[in-house]
């Protein structure tokens, strides 16, 4: 297996410090300097709730505390060719406050 000196970068959208169930997220695998190479894209987490994309995206349409967890990234070529892994981005994802709890003030 040859190994390509280029990493793949590793970004999340929207970039908040705190994010709640029910929102979207989206993990984007960039490759840098891949020029026009067909990648196909791995992806692992430690998370409990998983999916496995071979695209450069990992979308989450309505997040769960499930989906807490690290992800990382890579580019294959081939059989015989990939990128190193990304560096991991940790999600953590929490519950809405109940509003309707008279403790807390929404």
């Amino acid at each position: 297996l040859r190994t390509f000196f280029n990493r793949a970068s590793l970004t999340l959208e929207p970039n908040w410090p705190q994010i709640f169930s029910g929102e979207t997220i989206t993990l984007r695998c960039e490759i840098q300097e891949g020029g026009d190479t067909q990648w196909i894209y791995e992806w692992t987490t430690t998370s409990s709730n998983t999916q496995s994309p071979t695209h450069s995206e990992y979308r989450i349409i309505s997040a769960t505390e499930s989906h807490s967890g690290e992800y990382r990234c890579k580019g294959r070529r081939d059989s015989y060719s990939s990128t190193e892994w990304s560096i991991a981005i940790r999600l953590k994802v929490s519950r809405k406050l109940d509003c309707l709890s008279s403790i807390i003030k929404c």
